[in-house]
């Protein structure tokens, strides 16, 4: 069905635009994607036991994180907007006592966990030269974990500094790099991108955009201490126009 959807939206698009797709610049791109993203690490609220994400929680497998993403370029700046989504679950019978969030939960018991990441991403680009581009961005997320119920949220904002690589490969194909690292505080987070591009003949002024993600989220503060990596495959279709 999201296949279908992206498709329909994309020579609808195309058609209703009627763009010429020539450079990178002076033209806005919107894209979709799928992330299928695994999810390790550590979750401590407030006092309690630190959990490990897939031994304590019993969250090991892995989900599809979508992703939006808008950019408006000029010859050497590039105005951008991203929002993302991730949401793991699992269940698990204790092995041992754990405290979380003031609740006590006993050995044996059986526990259902999650955790949701939402994630907003305003981008700004300098065009330093054709291949490679520098910038900044505003990061805001809204982090989410419940257990049994129990429920903790936090809301961050992060700056970064960020960098863009772009290399043509050859006619329609290009091989791509990003990283951005930012911090507030002792919160930081840590985020990388490498893939390709390649052109689609049969849909006008799209291309597919396949990779592998990285990311690296760290929360300090007295109600939440995390420790947090998220990492998959990403496959996303673009319209230029």
């Amino acid at each position: 069905m999201i296949k279908k959807v992206i498709f329909v939206s994309l020579t609808f698009g195309t058609s209703l635009f009627g763009a010429d797709c020539t450079g990178n610049f002076f033209q806005t791109n919107a894209e979709i994607g799928m992330e299928r993203s695994q999810l390790s690490g550590t979750l401590q609220v407030e006092d309690g036991t630190k959990l490990d994400i897939r031994k304590d929680l019993g969250i090991s497998h892995s989900t599809a994180g979508l992703k939006a993403i808008f950019t408006r370029s000029s010859t050497h700046h590039q105005f951008g907007f991203k929002l993302e989504k991730y949401e793991h679950s699992g269940s698990k019978k204790l092995s041992s006592n754990i405290l979380y969030n003031g609740s006590q939960y006993a050995t044996a018991s059986l526990i259902n966990s999650k955790i949701s990441l939402k994630w907003a991403k305003i981008k700004y680009r300098y065009r330093y030269n054709k291949n490679l581009s520098l910038g900044a961005d505003i990061n805001g997320m809204r982090f989410k974990t419940m257990v049994n119920e129990n429920e903790t949220k936090k809301t961050l904002l992060l700056p970064a500094l960020g960098v863009d690589y772009t290399k043509a490969l050859e006619e329609g194909l290009h091989f791509i790099a990003k990283g951005s690292s930012g911090f507030s505080g002792k919160s930081r987070y840590h985020y990388a991108y490498t893939g390709f591009s390649y052109d689609l003949k049969r849909l006008h002024c799209s291309c597919l955009h396949i990779g592998y993600q990285y990311k690296a989220l760290n929360i300090e503060n007295s109600a939440i201490h995390t420790n947090l990596k998220y990492q998959g495959l990403y496959a996303g279709l673009a319209m230029k126009f």
